[in-house]
This record gives structure tokens, sequence and C-alpha cells, in this order.
């Protein structure tokens, strides 16, 4: 049990806080843009995107201050420093971020994290420039799914471990020395802390992103709390009379 919770319960995936903004009315005008140009709509899972693909990510823009430590990296490497122009403009940096894109899939979850409809795998569709802070934007739809009501909702994410090389970003690999699950199972012990990070992050965005698991992901949180308001609001009417001096109204029935 030492073990398991060395390996699995005691490991910390490396992500950023993130406050959460509208997205309704961030067209090609909006100011935040600042000429850059944008997708005007994000799209939730079991919906379909303009090539007639199912979408099994909520899609988001979010602050490129995600990506720094991988950007840094680049930087690094001679091949991709001249061909994105040393990273010098935010242009520039997202130009490489979106080359990159199908490899940054990342997590976001809220606190307090109430079911898997408060934890959703994350498309990034693009990226916005620092100078706006740490900023996340995702679908309308995502305001139902777990009662974001804007008041400085904040999401935190987790993001795979990554290396580069002069073709762009790799996510760092944990089954190359490994021919099946039960294999990789039985070595797990022999993979480096970022190998067991992204296994940890596979294993979660492949729950989250599974058919078996759609109700669980789309099921607005107020579905499951709803009925429990109208019972206790039963509760406080029938017995609000007779209770109220004897400070009723401090019972968490009440409070709901």
């Amino acid at each position: 049990m030492s073990q398991i919770g060395k390996i699995i319960v005691d490991t910390h995936i490396k992500g950023i806080p993130l406050y959460q903004i509208v997205s309704a009315g961030f067209d090609q005008d909006h100011p935040l843009k600042r000429g850059v140009s944008f997708d005007k709509e994000l799209l939730s899972p079991g919906e379909y995107d303009e090539n007639g693909k199912l979408v099994t990510r909520m899609q988001a823009r979010i602050s490129i201050m995600l990506f720094n430590d991988v950007i840094n990296k680049a930087k690094k490497n001679k091949v991709l420093s001249k061909k994105y122009n040393d990273f010098k403009s935010f242009t520039d940096k997202r130009r490489f971020i979106l080359d990159n894109k199908d490899k940054l899939n990342s997590l976001a979850y809220r606190v307090p994290t109430q079911g898997q409809n408060s934890t959703m795998a994350i498309e990034i569709v693009d990226v916005l420039p620092a100078t706006q802070g740490g900023i996340i934007q995702l679908p309308t739809t995502l305001t139902a799914l777990t009662g974001a009501d804007f008041d400085i909702d904040k999401l935190f994410t987790a993001t795979y471990n990554y290396t580069v090389t002069d073709k762009g970003i790799e996510r760092i690999n944990y089954r190359e020395k490994y021919n099946n699950i039960e294999d990789l199972i039985e070595h797990m012990d022999e993979l480096s802390l970022e190998q067991r990070e992204n296994l940890l992050l596979d294993i979660y965005q492949t729950v989250l992103t599974s058919e078996d698991n759609r109700l669980h992901t789309t099921t607005p949180l107020d579905v499951c709390t709803a009925p429990i308001k109208r019972v206790m609001t039963k509760e406080m009417e029938d017995n609000s009379e007779k209770n109220n001096s004897d400070g009723f109204s401090l019972n968490p029935a009440h409070q709901v």
C-alpha cells in the first residue's frame, strides 16, 4: 500500500489555475484578439464540428501561459528557433502551439470536484495572449454543466510532460518498452515520475472521453442538486413557523 501511495497518490501533476471568462461575443472584432483571428464558436462533447467530426473533448481557448515551459524548451532548439523567429512575438509562439496542438490536449477541473461533470478533457483550439493573464474560455454549455456564474470562477489544469525535438513537441512515452498493459503494470516501479504522470493523465482522459461515461460527464450539476433543494424547500416551508424562533434559519436545510 505504501508503494501505491508513493507511485500514484503522492503524484503531483503540473498545471496552473486559470480564471474562466465568457466566450459569448468573442468574435473577430473583440478587443482581446489584438489582430489575431480566433474561431467564433467553441464546441462541447457530443457536437459536430464543421467537418462533420464528432467532438469528444471540451474545446477551449487558453492562456499561452500554460505552455511557457514547453516554449522555453523549444527556444533552446536551433531548428525550432529558426522556424519560429526565435519566439519573439505572441504570433510566433501561437503558431508553434497551434502547429502542435494535437499533442497538447489537457485536463481541467473545478474545485470542489463533485463528479465527472466537474472534470473536463480539454481540446486546445487556440491560445490567448499572456498580457490578458491566466484565463480560459470554454463553451457556454459549461455554465449549465458546472453552475459557473463567472464570479471569478477558477479552473485548475493538468498537463502532460513533454520533450522537444527538431520536429516539435513530443509527449514523454511510457509504453515504448512494454508490449501490453499487463507488462506495463508489472513494471510500474521502473517508470520515471514524468512517465507515471502521463500515464495517469491518459487514464483520466480515457474515462472522461469514453461513450460509457457520457451520461456522467454531461449531466449538469443541478440535475443532482435540484431534487434535494425541492425536498428541503418543502421541509423548510412546512416547519418554518414552528422552528423560526429556535434558529431554524441557520439549519442546513434552510440554507439549501
